[in-house]
């Protein structure tokens, strides 16, 4: 649900007329991970999507049906059958989403949103969509920067592949152990509890904290590593600790960094693409002329520094991470090096400097001359990119991104897809009616002189 929560806030005006659908738990192929939702009004107008249309009409439905009812909602897909008439996923993964009236966590929501002014009636408004955004960052969907919601969900599934199989309307919480353990004792089940919201900086309300017990501790998890998931929590009071809650923890951090040194074409086209992965984006160029908002309308922030002095003054603030990327176009060792000798040491998700083979050998010894250790060094992705024949400022952006995709995705896919730094001879090559040489591998342009022949549009960019 937070994954679009500013789009959500029209919804919090008339929290009856809304339903919100969550996934909450996936397996094998699925189209969206965990935490993916869709906002659906009481006339069918929806917000979102969950699938990309395998089970939307049946996510509608059950929607509809908790906005009247007015009670939550779990429901499974799975694989559609072969004859293609019950709902299903065509990918073959399994989802299950938690499908929850706006009404039961309206005031959870609130706490999340900025508030622009009082009502009069003394609910927080709601913000609109800022209207200053230009270009791609216009187009992003809003959430805020960080905070946790945390929702209890039914024990029983009500609706598995467009079929009701629940027996009753009201949904069930705890297990069937605990309700009959409750019966046996004369006591009444436990109530579901409220939703909370846990902005950014706070932490777990005591009494929650309390009711949940040892859980409280992977909740916190959760919550400090920005992850979604499912949380059980048991009765330690009986032998067996039976599972009598399961809670849907929704957690957002402030969104991973890329940190572009070097104005020009390329940081343009660089910062655009990035914007659109969700990205926070940052060109810094120590001179004016170039780093501006208007050559850059993809980035969040362009700084007029040293790329050097920026870079030390983010680490000191703490705004550097292992989410964080590094991406070097300025070409000036005087300002490369102190940036990249100390990204380096670091452990960041990406660190790569655009540049010629030749180029790169020579901030090669300049880097491990100065003491930076092989291993370290050896983190580099340059010459930048996938080695997919990109000359253009807009390919290089999606030959860069690409390959700052497959390294932080941590698969071994990325291991798998040929980089520009596995590959020998010119960057630019013509590669058209051959396969791109590799490392070590015989080429015919592996004794040329290095990027000998560069392309005009490279050459106006300073590419090598």
């Amino acid at each position: 649900m937070l994954d679009r929560l500013f789009a959500y806030s029209p919804c919090l005006d008339v929290p009856d007329q809304w339903a919100i659908a969550t996934v909450v738990s996936v397996s094998g192929s699925v189209p969206r991970p965990i935490g993916t939702s869709m906002a659906v009004r009481s006339d069918s107008l929806t917000i979102g999507s969950i699938s990309g249309g395998c089970v939307e009409s049946a996510l509608v439905d059950a929607a509809l049906t908790c906005i009247d009812s007015g009670q939550p909602t779990l429901c499974d897909f799975g694989y559609a059958d072969d004859d293609g008439l019950s709902v299903g996923l065509m990918c073959g993964g399994d989802i299950r989403v938690f499908i929850d009236p706006v009404s039961t966590v309206a005031n959870a929501l609130r706490t999340l949103l900025p508030v622009t002014a009082p009502a009069s009636a003394g609910v927080p408004v709601c913000p609109a969509r800022p209207t200053d955004l230009t270009g791609p960052a216009a187009a992003e969907p809003l959430a805020p920067e960080t905070g946790s919601l945390i929702r209890e969900l039914p024990y029983e599934i009500t609706l598995s592949n467009g079929a009701h199989i629940g027996s009753s309307t009201a949904p069930h919480y705890g297990t069937p152990a605990h309700r009959e353990e409750s019966q046996h004792h004369r006591t009444v089940p436990r109530l579901p509890m409220p939703a909370v919201a846990v902005p950014t900086g706070q932490l777990l309300p005591a009494a929650y904290a309390a009711e949940i017990g040892r859980a409280a501790d992977e909740v916190d998890a959760l919550i400090h590593s920005g992850g979604c998931g499912i949380v059980e929590v048991r009765d330690d009071t009986v032998v067996e600790c039976p599972i009598i809650r399961r809670l849907f923890v929704e957690s957002h951090r402030p969104r991973a960094r890329v940190l572009i040194y070097g104005a020009n074409d390329f940081s343009a086209a660089i910062a655009e693409a990035t914007s659109f992965l969700g990205l926070h984006v940052t060109v810094c160029d120590a001179r004016p002329a170039f780093a501006t908002q208007a050559r850059h309308p993809g980035a969040h922030d362009v700084i007029v520094a040293r790329p050097g002095d920026h870079f030390a003054e983010e680490v000191t603030a703490g705004r550097v991470d292992a989410r964080t990327a590094v991406i070097m176009l300025t070409h000036d060792p005087r300002f490369d090096l102190p940036v990249l000798d100390r990204a380096l040491r670091m452990d960041l998700a990406y660190v790569g400097a655009m540049g010629s083979r030749t180029t790169h050998e020579r901030r090669a010894q300049e880097l491990l001359n100065g003491g930076l250790p092989a291993a370290a060094f050896a983190r580099l992705h340059s010459p930048i990119g996938l080695d997919i024949g990109a000359r253009t400022p807009p390919e290089v952006a999606v030959a860069v991104l690409a390959e700052y995709i497959a390294c932080t995705r941590r698969t071994g896919y990325a291991s798998s897809i040929p980089q520009l730094r596995d590959t020998s001879g010119p960057v630019h090559a013509d590669r058209s009616g051959h396969s791109s040489p590799r490392r070590g591998g015989p080429s015919s342009s592996d004794h040329r002189a290095d990027d000998s022949v560069p392309h005009p549009t490279m050459e106006a960019a300073s590419w090598t």
